[in-house]
């Protein structure tokens, strides 16, 4: 259970500020119960390793923030996982280094084809419904003697909220300035369904000649009492020479007081099933018992015929 700090101080021109600190630590194992491969080989349980995320310490107040987050691996080894600073000069700007990065909308469910730019320098003006961002990625640009200059990424967005929901439009480059894409995408609610809507082209003119893709991607979400589900539609066409792949993803979860049940399907390429590496099926089991939480994850990879029950259990304090 996080535990959550909230202070008042008072400054001594009078003025307040409050800042909380939130402070939580994971402790758990995952590992495999039972697990078949195309090789015919067999793991009944398999190797226990931690489950990655480990401590994380998040501060943050209404001019100024933090966080940082620790990770641990079975061979006894902690590091950063991320970490962040931001602070705001003025009430609507906000400067933020570290865990930047811009994409439209995630779907409710499944994987995407969506391109995002990553961004270790952040900008971000407030207008009334209206939100700027500007992401730079680190070492943004590297000029070394007689090689010429390597321009990493950089992404602009605008966001608008309203009551019929958000729009955003999101335009960015690539490997110095040699991949463009632009997109537009739409986030909403029709009464207990959120729904999901994005397009963006991709202009790649890294390789031998220019290859323009297009993505798009539609998903839906909603819920009845104890029952809720998902689905999403992934769409990628490819121009010269063209290729169209379209996928699916769908999942339905029932809860209970006690553990929940959910069953999914997901895939980039319904129409190549056997080669596609993301195209999975399976049923997840959780539930807790006092303090601990448990998973146990029944799934089955199409395209390498590997049949696995995972388990995982943590304690979130």
């Amino acid at each position: 259970m996080k535990k959550i700090i909230g202070i008042l101080a008072a400054a001594a021109t009078l003025t307040a500020s409050v800042f909380a600190a939130d402070v939580s630590a994971t402790v758990g194992v995952k590992s495999s119960l039972f697990k078949y491969d195309s090789a015919e080989t067999i793991t009944l349980l398999g190797k226990l390793d931690n489950v990655e995320d480990l401590f994380k310490l998040e501060f943050s107040s209404d001019k100024a923030g933090a966080g940082i987050k620790y990770i641990g691996a079975a061979t006894g080894e902690v590091k950063f996982k991320e970490f962040k600073v931001w602070f705001k000069p003025i009430d609507n700007l906000k400067l933020s280094f570290r865990e930047n990065g811009l994409g439209l909308f995630d779907p409710a469910t499944g994987e995407k084809y969506l391109d995002g730019f990553a961004g270790g320098y952040g900008v971000e003006y407030v207008a009334d419904a209206l939100t700027f961002n500007v992401t730079l990625q680190d070492d943004f640009v590297i000029k070394a003697k007689s090689i010429d200059a390597k321009i990493n990424d950089l992404g602009a967005k605008v966001g608008y909220k309203a009551d019929f929901g958000e729009i955003a439009v999101l335009a960015g480059a690539k490997a110095s300035f040699k991949k463009f894409s632009a997109g537009v995408g739409y986030k909403g609610k029709f009464g207990d369904i959120e729904a999901v809507a994005d397009v963006q082209g991709v202009f790649d003119n890294t390789g031998a000649k220019m290859v323009t893709t297009l993505n798009a991607l539609v998903s839906a979400k909603g819920s009845a009492d104890a029952l809720s589900w998902a689905v999403g539609v992934p769409v990628q066409f490819k121009v010269d020479p063209s290729s169209v792949a379209v996928g699916g993803a769908a999942e339905v979860k029932y809860t209970m007081d006690v553990a929940s049940i959910k069953a999914y399907f997901v895939s980039l390429n319904l129409m190549k099933l056997s080669s596609d590496e993301k195209a999975k099926i399976g049923v997840d089991v959780e539930g807790k018992v006092g303090a601990a939480s448990w998973k146990i994850a029944p799934s089955y990879e199409l395209a390498s015929k590997v049949f696995n029950v995972g388990f995982e259990s943590k304690i979130n304090f």
